[in-house]
C-alpha cells in the first residue's frame, strides 16, 4: 500500500472520529465527513438533493457540536448525535415521523381502575423484566399511536400470561378508522384500545407492518388476544403515572417536534420540548441517573435512534411534565 492510500485512510479515520464522537479538536473537511455519514447511514441523493441535504446536515452538525460542548461542560444533561435523521429539517422530520392527533374526538373514555399509589418501588424497567418487544420502526408513516398501543397491549399480555407476543400495528392502521383513527395520518391510543376491546388483536406475524394505510384484512379467526377495559391515568399527577408504570407499560403522548429530540443520543432529556402533544410512545419504566429522575420511554423510530430506541425523559413533579408526558396516558386491562 502506497503513501497516498495510507494518507487517505488516516484522513478518513480522523474524519470519522470527529463526526461520530464530536469531541475532537480537529476539523476534517466537511464534504468528506458528509460522505462518511452518508455511507454509514446508507443515504443516496441526486445532484440537486445532495446540495440541499448537505446544507441541512451542516446546520444540524453545528447545532449538535454546540449542544454537546455544553453537555461536556456539565451544563446539559443529555447528548445529541448526527443520527439517521440529521439530513432533515425539523419541519420535515415532524411531518413524517409524528402522528398523535389530539384533534380527534375521543368517542369513548377509558374508565378502568387506577393503579395503586402505595409502596411503589424506587425504579422500574419492564424491558428488563421481559415485557417489552424489541424496538420497532414506524417508518415515514404517522402511526406512532399504533406502536404505542401495541406496546401497551404486549405489556399487559405479558403481565397476565408471562408470554411476550408481538401484536400488529398494521391491523390498527387499517382497521380502526371507524373508531376515529386516521391510519398513517394520525390517531389516538384510547380509540385503538376500544377497537381492540370490541374486535381483538392479531399477531405481527399474521398481519405484518407495511408502513402505509390499506383496507382492513382482519377476521375473527385471526384474533390472538383481547382486553376487557382500559384506564386513563389521572392527568397532571406524577405519582399517578409512576404508579401505572410500576404496574405495567403505559401508553403516553408527548411533544417530540424539537430538533434536540430528533437528534437525541443519550442522557436524561431535559430539552425545550413543550406540551403540544404530537407523538405516541410507550413508558416502560422510571428511575434516576446522576441525580435526575426520569421516565424510560420506548420509541418507534428504530434501534438506531437514541439509547437503542429508547429515551430517558426528565421527571419534574406534578403538572403536564416534561414534553407533556403526564397529560395524556392510558393502559389496557386484560
Amino acid at each position: 500500500m502506497g503513501k497516498t492510500e495510507l494518507a487517505l485512510i488516516a484522513l478518513i479515520a480522523v474524519a470519522a472520529i470527529g463526526l461520530f464522537n464530536l469531541k475532537s479538536n480537529m476539523e476534517p473537511h466537511e464534504n468528506l465527513m458528509f460522505e462518511i455519514w452518508k455511507e454509514k447511514m446508507n443515504k443516496n441523493y441526486d445532484a440537486t438533493e445532495h446540495l440541499y441535504r448537505f446544507q441541512i446536515w451542516l446546520n444540524n452538525w453545528q447545532y449538535v457540536r454546540e449542544h454537546n460542548a455544553k453537555y461536556e461542560a456539565g451544563v446539559e444533561t443529555y447528548e445529541l448525535e448526527m443520527n439517521q435523521f440529521a439530513d432533515m429539517t425539523n419541519e420535515e422530520f415532524s411531518a413524517k415521523y409524528l402522528g398523535f392527533d389530539k384533534t380527534i374526538k375521543a368517542t369513548n373514555k377509558c374508565t378502568g381502575k387506577q393503579a395503586p399509589t402505595d409502596n411503589l418501588p424506587t425504579e422500574a424497567n419492564w424491558a428488563e423484566k421481559g415485557a417489552v418487544t424489541p424496538v420497532k420502526n414506524q417508518g415515514q408513516c404517522g402511526s406512532c399511536w399504533a406502536f404505542s398501543t401495541t406496546g401497551s397491549l404486549e405489556g399487559a399480555h405479558y403481565v397476565a400470561t408471562k408470554k411476550l407476543d408481538s401484536f400488529s400495528e398494521q391491523q390498527l392502521v387499517d382497521c380502526s378508522t371507524s373508531y376515529g383513527n386516521h391510519g398513517c395520518n394520525g390517531g389516538l391510543m384510547d380509540q385503538a384500545f376500544w377497537y381492540v376491546k370490541d374486535n381483538g388483536i392479531t399477531l405481527e406475524s399474521t398481519y405484518p407492518y407495511r408502513g402505509v394505510g390499506g383496507s382492513c384484512k382482519y377476521t375473527d379467526q385471526d384474533k390472538a388476544w383481547t382486553i376487557s377495559d382500559c384506564t386513563d391515568v389521572t392527568p397532571l399527577k406524577e405519582q399517578a403515572l409512576v404508579a401505572a408504570i410500576a404496574q405495567q407499560p403505559v401508553s403516553v403522548a408527548i411533544e417530540a417536534d424539537h430538533l434536540s429530540f430528533q437528534l437525541y443520543r443519550g442522557g436524561v432529556y431535559s430539552g425545550l420540548c413543550g406540551t403540544r402533544l404530537d407523538h405516541g410512545v410507550l413508558a416502560v419504566g422510571y428511575g434516576e441517573e446522576n441525580g435526575k429522575k426520569y421516565y424510560r420511554v420506548k420509541n418507534s423510530w428504530g434501534a438506531g435512534w437514541g439509547l437503542k430506541g429508547y429515551i430517558l425523559i426528565e421527571r419534574n413533579g406534578d403538572g403536564k411534565g416534561k414534553c407533556g408526558i403526564q397529560e395524556v396516558s392510558s393502559f389496557p386491562i386484560a
